[in-house]
Order: C-alpha cells, then sequence, then structure tokens
C-alpha cells in the first residue's frame, strides 16, 4: 500500500487513523506538559472557533476548509499567540430538521500560549464584535478558556485537539436557544 507521504501528500493526518491520532495525542500532550514545566510563565488557553462557512449539509457537504484554516491562523497571529490548532467534523443530527438531513459543522480547536500578557476578555470580545467571525445557528463564534496550570490538563486538552470524531452531537431546544 503507498502512504499518502508516497503519493506526494506530506503532513496528512487522516480522522480515520486511530494509531496516529494515539500517537500524536501522546507526544503533543507530553511536549506541551514539558513546554509549561520549563515555562511556568507561560499562560495556555484554549480556544474553540466556529464560522457559518463550516456548516454544510451532509447531502451535499462543501467546506473550503482553505478559508477556515486561514481565518484562524489570521485570528491567532493578530494576537501574536503560539499555538496549535485542529479542524474538527461534527454532525448535528437533528438540524435543519424537517427531513432535510444533518448539518456538518466543521470549526477548530486551538491551544494558544504566549510569553506576554494576553487579555482573554478582551480578545474573545474582539474576535466575536469584528467582522470576521459570525455564526448565524445562535452559537458564539468563538470562545476562549483558560487552561489551568495543573499537571496533565495540557494532556488532556491534547486529546480533546485529537479526539476521534463522533458521529453525531443532538442540539437540543433550551429555554435560551439551541
Amino acid at each position: 500500500r503507498e502512504t499518502l507521504y508516497e503519493k506526494g501528500i506530506p503532513y496528512t493526518m487522516l480522522a480515520s487513523d486511530m494509531e496516529l491520532r494515539r500517537k500524536s495525542i501522546f507526544f503533543l500532550g507530553q511536549t506541551l506538559e514539558a513546554l509549561r514545566r520549563e515555562n511556568p510563565d507561560l499562560d495556555f488557553h484554549f480556544w474553540t472557533l466556529i464560522h457559518e462557512r463550516g456548516n454544510t449539509p451532509d447531502r451535499r457537504p462543501v467546506v473550503d476548509l482553505k478559508f477556515l484554516r486561514g481565518l484562524v491562523d489570521r485570528t491567532l497571529r493578530n494576537y501574536e499567540l503560539s499555538g496549535i490548532y485542529v479542524v474538527e467534523a461534527q454532525g448535528l443530527g437533528n438540524h435543519p430538521g424537517k427531513g432535510e438531513g444533518r448539518t456538518i459543522m466543521v470549526h477548530a480547536h486551538a491551544i494558544t500560549w504566549s510569553a506576554d500578557k494576553f487579555d482573554m476578555a478582551a480578545a474573545e470580545k474582539g474576535v466575536n464584535s469584528s467582522d470576521a467571525w459570525h455564526n448565524p445557528e445562535g452559537a458564539t463564534p468563538v470562545i476562549i478558556k483558560p487552561i489551568p496550570q495543573m499537571p496533565g490538563e495540557l494532556a488532556y486538552m491534547a486529546y480533546y485537539l485529537f479526539k476521534p470524531p463522533y458521529d453525531v452531537t443532538m442540539m437540543e431546544q433550551r429555554k435560551g436557544g439551541e
């Protein structure tokens, strides 16, 4: 069997390659934990980034990955952050409903860090009020959370970045929206 690298497609990780995912999770987690131990002044943050151009119907799936990757990259660079991000596809099982199939939500998660002080609340407010990020589904387009300074937290977040795709997430009707 010819590998993707031999076909001229380097640095590609398929979602179905569970062995590579497990190894990637382990090495990324160990590397981030070591980075934190060696640089205790670094602040680490976990980002969830959702844009409407990542939503596509499962019956005619088309996603502009170049656009999404570029938008994530520019956002992190604007704040002069170092980090790693992963683009993830997640099925929304009962949306749009009415027999129209389901929506595939392609979005990104990132772990970032900076030696400089990073105002997480101001960044989140600034990104969400910009014209760049929008999501008509009602979700906040960009959410940033601090990663606690406890051993194992970065390794866990590395797992979250590379977690296997699940079949579907069901949207629930709630008082404040879906």
